[in-house]
């Protein structure tokens, strides 16, 4: 069975980084948080009492260090998100980051250089911290949010096989070309699509089809990979090509890679956002200057780009929807999209088009009452039964 890989999944780089991401952000973000304080303390300090004499540089120096440390320990993400958003020509929360940014540490170097007015590089190391810790938690929130499609997958994705002379086997679903024999132990899981060629068995279809109830399979009746083998074994001739649960699952994970409409609405109004920030900075840059000293009016252009950040569009938005996801997926319901959320906080009334949704797979006895007609002794043998 040749294993196909729908549009859009492999080529997707946020799927492969955003465990790595995980893996590496905390130390990164104490290494940014550390560094902040200090700068920040340092820099406050310089603010209210300027360095003079020899020290000057020892101070002003160590401070642009710091920031330079951090952009070059840290800013990696945030450097890469931003070429890539200009690359393809759109506008991304990574870019009001990285202008805001560079409004802080060029403006400070400045003043620096020009003994002008206050620094602030703790901004540098504080911008990226947040920017950092947002982009971890919106990867923790996708990643939880793709594990049951992935818990899924893996559980199904090897398989028995008996080879002409009877020996057995276990190989990868993948490298299954069609028409190889597949074992099936009771109670064990289906992982191929094919016909019974051997042996009966009740088969739990719930995952393929939402009813609860086992369906009786012998030789010549079809299985779905995804469904398992309750009280019996089966020979199963495998049929070859993309099974019917690597298209449900592809196209969940497809479907979860869109963003949602939510989110679309804040890219569109990033899109506005961005160049009227820049603008409106501009415009105060120009209306101050020739008012105030220069690292006035640079300072008071760059307040406009610290105060606009979005973050509530940018990080927050995106962190809620796959949040919304992976709480959902620990409660056994798999949204196909990420609009199921949208839709669900508008939503009075569900309707379900069949029982087999709401019930589980495990049917079980919950309580019992007997009949004033039951004898004690077929109570107690009642309720023996139950226990068992």
């Amino acid at each position: 069975m040749t294993e196909t890989v729908l549009p859009g999944i492999a080529s997707e780089p946020g799927l492969q980084a955003d465990q790595k991401l995980i893996d590496r952000a905390w130390l990164r973000i104490g290494v940014g948080l550390a560094v902040a304080a200090q700068t920040m303390v340092f820099s406050l300090a310089v603010s209210i009492t300027p360095a003079t004499g020899p020290g000057y540089w020892v101070v002003h120096g160590g401070l642009m260090g710091t920031a330079w440390v951090v952009l070059l320990l840290i800013g990696r993400d945030l450097l890469g998100g931003a070429w890539a958003a200009l690359r393809d020509r759109r506008v991304s929360i990574d870019l009001l980051f990285l202008v805001t940014l560079v409004g802080a540490l060029a403006g400070s170097m400045v003043n620096s250089f020009t003994a002008g007015g206050p620094v602030y590089y703790e901004v540098v190391a504080i911008l990226l911290v947040i920017h950092t810790a947002g982009k971890m938690l919106g990867a923790r929130s996708r990643l939880a949010a793709l594990q049951a499609v992935d818990r899924t997958r893996q559980k199904f994705d090897r398989a028995t096989v008996k080879g002409v002379d009877g020996r057995r086997e276990e190989l990868a679903v993948a490298d299954l070309k069609g028409g190889e024999t597949v074992l099936v132990a009771a109670g064990g899981p289906i992982a191929v699509d094919g016909v019974v060629h051997a042996g009966r068995a009740l088969v739990r279809e719930t995952a393929m089809t939402g009813e609860w109830a086992p369906v009786s399979k012998g030789p010549g009746d079809e299985v779905l990979a995804g469904s398992h083998a309750v009280d019996g074994v089966l020979e199963i001739t495998v049929r070859g090509g993309l099974r019917r649960l690597d298209g449900v699952l592809g196209a969940v994970e497809q479907a979860r890679i869109a963003p949602s409409r939510l989110q679309e609405q804040a890219d569109h109004l990033m899109k506005l956002f961005l160049p009227l920030v820049v603008g409106t900075s501009l415009a105060t840059f120009w209306f101050w200057w020739g008012r105030v000293p220069g690292h006035e009016a640079l300072f008071n252009a760059m307040a406009v780009l610290l105060v606009a950040c979005p973050c509530a569009m940018g990080l927050a938005t995106p962190i809620a929807v796959w949040g919304g996801l992976a709480r959902l997926s620990r409660y056994g319901l798999v949204a196909r999209t990420a609009d199921f959320i949208d839709a669900l906080a508008r939503a009075d009334t569900v309707c379900f088009d069949k029982t087999g949704t709401l019930s589980t797979e495990d049917p079980a006895v919950l309580s019992w009452s007997p009949t004033p007609a039951w004898s004690g002794q077929q109570a107690w043998l009642a309720a023996a039964i139950s226990a068992v």
